[in-house]
């Protein structure tokens, strides 16, 4: 019996012996592994010393599309960073250190990335706490010459570096004209192999089908000739990650994104009617016609009388799920403000042409049924269940529209984005 408890003793102590002989071997051979990794990646880095183009996609699951964020790597310590959204030049500081492998981390504060990954608060975009839930640190999977492939430590999505070997200025402009393109938009469709047209759900940079809200989103990142996709998508039978923009022609005003197969069309849909409606516009009495000219001096009469004054008058969006459409007037000193609620109907077959029915008044702010009857219904009588089309000098976007009944062309509204203050008075 004592020699088995002996044999047994011993046997712990030699696997014992042998366990702390081998970590230290093995600790040493993963250590030195990742250094290896480091100083690859630090050398790769420094080997191209012009800029390099990084993939980037905020978020984990891609929610607010791909951007690109140029670099250009100065010194074993110094970056400097630019983007297809961001035109400012800023230098600041990055390190590759070791972890489980070489981590690459923009270190420094540098607004181009850090952007993406600050709260909503700051940056305006995402949830106030998260914000578009971006990287600033990257786990490097792979890194050559050619292609530096890297990991999101925050997101787990896969990004990527290539050096740019042409003209890096010339591609920087590319890729912010081909964004600032798409961005143009709020609307688009898609052309399927069948020829059929359904339109797209556009949300940031990405896509998703209008007709099935569960549908995979379309990711994408502008590129100097088209568009990107994070990863691949599948549309009847058809497999497709890249689109190039074909110029504008007669089927399609304002061109088209084709994949190579040349079967999947992505293109914009614009109409004045849609963008009036998503936006906000503000009022002035210089700027009407003549039939609300007489309305609105019936409008100051009353308000005069009621010791009332006007700050503005504004129409268009409003962020209310009962009443996405809506006059919103601001009186004495911004004290008080009503709603008057409408549907607004884009004409069937028209891009240009759209009728306001009026619902009703509501209270924003301290607003009675006094103020509303001295004068404040005046200000929108000739607005009221009335069909109108829209005019401009801008063909995209513009940030001033006519919009004049189609019965009667002497009742007409000359309204602005920028806002107009004093409205009686302009």
């Amino acid at each position: 019996m004592k020699c088995k408890i002996l044999i047994l003793l011993l046997l712990a102590i030699i696997l014992n012996s042998c366990k702390r002989i081998e970590d230290p071997i093995f600790d040493e051979s993963a250590s030195a592994r990742v250094q290896q990794e480091v100083e690859n990646a630090r050398a790769v880095l420094r080997s191209h010393t012009d800029w390099w183009l990084i993939k980037y996609y905020p978020s984990p699951t891609q929610a607010f599309g791909g951007y690109t964020i140029f670099s250009k790597f100065i010194s074993d310590s110094e970056v400097t960073l630019t983007s297809d959204i961001n035109s400012d030049r800023i230098t600041s500081t990055y390190a590759v250190i070791p972890e489980t492998g070489a981590l690459l981390t923009f270190n420094g504060f540098n607004k181009v990335i850090h952007y993406f990954s600050e709260p909503g608060i700051d940056s305006g975009r995402g949830a106030p706490d998260t914000g578009l839930r971006g990287d600033f640190e990257f786990i490097v999977i792979e890194a050559t010459p050619d292609l530096i492939t890297l990991k999101g430590k925050r997101t787990g999505n896969t990004i990527t570096m290539e050096p740019i070997r042409s003209n890096p200025e010339e591609l920087i402009q590319q890729i912010r004209q081909s964004a600032a393109y798409l961005d143009l938009f709020r609307n688009y469709s898609i052309q399927k192999p069948s020829g059929e047209i359904e339109p797209l759900i556009l949300n940031e940079r990405t896509f998703r089908l209008s007709s099935n809200a569960n549908s995979p989103l379309m990711s994408y990142r502008p590129t100097s000739d088209g568009l990107e996709l994070y990863s691949d998508y599948e549309l009847e039978g058809i497999r497709f990650n890249r689109l190039k923009f074909v110029p504008i022609d007669e089927a399609f005003e304002f061109g088209q994104y084709v994949d190579e197969s040349g079967q999947i069309k992505i293109f914009p849909v614009y109409s004045h009617a849609s963008w009036f409606s998503a936006n906000v516009w503000y009022f002035s009495y210089n700027n009407l016609g003549r039939i609300g000219q007489a309305n609105w001096d019936i409008a100051r009469a009353k308000m005069q009388a009621a010791n009332i004054s006007l700050n503005f008058i504004r129409i268009g969006r409003f962020q209310d799920v009962d009443f996405p459409f809506a006059a919103v007037v601001s009186l004495n000193n911004d004290a008080t403000q009503g709603l008057l609620a409408y549907s607004f109907t884009p004409v069937a077959g028209s891009t240009d042409q759209f009728r306001l029915s009026y619902i009703g008044a509501y209270v924003i702010r301290a607003f009675t049924g006094q103020q509303l009857n001295a004068g404040v219904t005046d200000l929108v009588a000739s607005l009221n269940n009335r069909t109108f089309r829209i005019t401009s000098e801008e063909r995209i976007n513009p940030s001033v529209i006519t919009f004049t009944d189609i019965v009667d062309a002497n009742n007409f509204f000359r309204v602005s984005l920028a806002p107009i203050f004093n409205p009686f008075q302009n």
